[in-house]
C-alpha cells in the first residue's frame, strides 16, 4: 500500500470514529511530502527521523507530530501492513522551548497604529478602543492573556488604582497597582462604553457586551501583526503572540533597572511578586533576553547569590513612555 492512500485510507477511518481530524490530517500530508509516496512497508526511522528532528521545531510541535505519526503507524501495525514501528526515541535532549520574542516599542506603537485599519471590517466584534486597551493593559501590567480575559469589572478599582487578578496556571492571585498612562487609558476605555455594556461582569467585552473570546482575540490579533509588518527577528517562521506581552513588561523592566543602575538583587523579587511567580529562577531566565550591552553586568550578578528583601509592592508604578517596576 502506498503512504499516500494509507493516509487517505487512515482520516477516513478516525472521521467515521467521529473525530473531525483536520490538524492530525495536515501533519500526516506533510510527512508525506517530505518523505514522497513510497510504500508504507519502506518506511524506516531515517524517515520519521528527519521529518521530526527539525532544530527550528517547537516542542509542542514536535509531540504533536510526533503523536499522531505513531498513532497512525500503530493503526497499519495492527493490521498488518507494517511490521515494527519505526519511530525514533522521545526526543528529550532536542526538545526546544521557544525563546518569546520581545516587542520593540517602535512595534508596540506599529501595532498600537494599526489598530484602527484592522478593525474597519463590519463583522468585526472587537472594537477598536477595546482592543487597544486590551494591548496597552498587558503591556502595561505583564499580565497573562487568561488573567485579562478573565478579568472581572468588581476587581478594577480606578479611583483607589488597584486591579486583582485571578490565578492562571502561569501566575498566583494577586493585586497590583495601576496609576500613570495605563490608569488613564482604563478609564478612557470604560467611560466609551455603552452604558447596557458597563453592566457585564467582564472588564473587557466585544460589541455584543460578551467577554472577549480568546480565539477571536487570537485571529484578530494575527491579522493585526500582518498589517503593522511586525515578526520576529530570529528567523523563525512562528508569528510573535499576545503573551509575548509579558516577557516584554519582564525585560523592559529589568532593563531600565541596568540603566538606573538598580541593584537587581534587590529588586528582582519585586518583579517576580508583581508578575505572581513563585520561582524566583522563573524570573531569571529574563536575562537571557535583554540586550547585549548589559551581558557583563548580568555575568556579575548572577555570579553572586545573596538575595535582597521584597521591596513594597506598593512601589511598583508605570510610567509614561513603557512599563516599569520601580
Amino acid at each position: 500500500m502506498r503512504l499516500s492512500t494509507a493516509i487517505r485510507k487512515y482520516v477516513q477511518w478516525r472521521r467515521f470514529c467521529g473525530r473531525t481530524f483536520y490538524s492530525g490530517e495536515k501533519i500526516l500530508f506533510e510527512f508525506l511530502k517530505h518523505v514522497g509516496d513510497i510504500s508504507l512497508t519502506r518506511l524506516t526511522k531515517q524517515h520519521v527521523s528527519s521529518h521530526l528532528l527539525d532544530p527550528k521545531t517547537r516542542a509542542t510541535i514536535w509531540r504533536s507530530r510526533r503523536g499522531t505519526l505513531e498513532r497512525f503507524l500503530r493503526h497499519w501495525a495492527a493490521r498488518g501492513e507494517i511490521k515494527g514501528i519505526p519511530l525514533t526515541l522521545p526526543r528529550s535532549e532536542h526538545r526546544n522551548p521557544l525563546t518569546p520574542h520581545v516587542y520593540s516599542r517602535e512595534q508596540i506603537r506599529k501595532l498600537i497604529d494599526a489598530v484602527e485599519t484592522n478593525q474597519r471590517h463590519l463583522n468585526c466584534v472587537i472594537d477598536g478602543g477595546t482592543l487597544r486597551a486590551f494591548l496597552f493593559f498587558l503591556y502595561g501590567t505583564g499580565a497573562c492573556v487568561g488573567e485579562a480575559l478573565r478579568l472581572k469589572t468588581k476587581d478594577v478599582d480606578l479611583a483607589k488604582g488597584t486591579i486583582k487578578l485571578c490565578r492562571v496556571a502561569e501566575a498566583r492571585e494577586r493585586t497590583i497597582p495601576v496609576v500613570g498612562r495605563l490608569k488613564y487609558i482604563l478609564r478612557v476605555y470604560r467611560d466609551a462604553l455603552q452604558e447596557s455594556y458597563k453592566e457585564s461582569e467582564f472588564f473587557f467585552v466585544d460589541k455584543l457586551s460578551r467577554p472577549l473570546n480568546a480565539i477571536t482575540l487570537s485571529k484578530t490579533y494575527h491579522n493585526l501583526l500582518r498589517i503593522a509588518g511586525v515578526s520576529r527577528a530570529d528567523g523563525l517562521k512562528i508569528r510573535p503572540h499576545l503573551q509575548d506581552f509579558r516577557h516584554t513588561f519582564a525585560v523592559h523592566t529589568l532593563t531600565a533597572w541596568l540603566n538606573q543602575r538598580r541593584d537587581l538583587r534587590r529588586m528582582l523579587p519585586a518583579l517576580s511578586a508583581y508578575l505572581g511567580i513563585t520561582k524566583l529562577a522563573s524570573t531569571e531566565r529574563y536575562f537571557r533576553m535583554v540586550p547585549g550591552r548589559f551581558h557583563r553586568q548580568i555575568s556579575a550578578l548572577l555570579g553572586r547569590t545573596r538575595r535582597g528583601p521584597v521591596r513594597n509592592p506598593r512601589s511598583i508604578r508605570l510610567l509614561g513612555k513603557g512599563s516599569r517596576v520601580a
